[in-house]
């Protein structure tokens, strides 16, 4: 089985704000087949960041493996004066590819340290909205809401707007 990452630039917005090139990332996941050699099993354009999408640190891909267990992670990282990362693992299962776990952590890096956490998993099923502190030199973690999810995510149904929202 193979995971194949493609790059490639096309006309579009950078930003919000100015026109320029783009560069898209198309995640193919590929299995072995005895009779054909490999077929297409999963693609999608946005699961992956661009490779200028990382703000100030340009480069958001800071993992993409697979695990033990055939599960996939990706982990993107990137910002400026507030930075921001995402983890998302997913894994094939019953002929078709499911999200297993998703989090999306913004924080601030000079003066207080704040972290906002949007937290999924499928065990339970509940969004977890969180904010991280430093005080006196403990972490002190206050629970904003908890929101009751569908328990089953495809991976095709999977959208980054969809979190952005809490």
């Amino acid at each position: 089985d193979v995971v194949l990452l493609l790059e490639k630039e096309t006309d579009g917005y950078f930003t919000q704000k100015k026109k320029g090139r783009k560069k898209v990332r198309l995640l193919n996941l590929v299995f072995a087949d005895k009779v054909i050699g490999y077929k297409l099993s999963f693609s999608s354009k946005q699961l992956i960041f661009c490779s200028i999408c990382g703000g100030d640190l340009v480069e958001p891909l800071q993992t993409l493996k697979i695990l033990e267990d055939k599960s996939i992670v990706v982990h993107q990282y990137g910002g400026g004066s507030i930075r921001w990362s995402t983890t998302l693992k997913f894994r094939y299962k019953n002929n078709d590819w499911y999200v297993d776990s998703f989090q999306r952590a913004s924080f601030d890096t000079p003066g207080k340290r704040i972290d906002k956490i949007v937290s999924y998993n499928t065990i339970d099923g509940i969004i977890e909205v969180s904010y991280h502190r430093t005080i006196n030199g403990r972490r002190v973690k206050r629970i904003e809401k908890e929101i009751r999810h569908k328990n089953i995510l495809k991976l095709k149904d999977f959208h980054y707007r969809d979190f952005s929202r809490y």
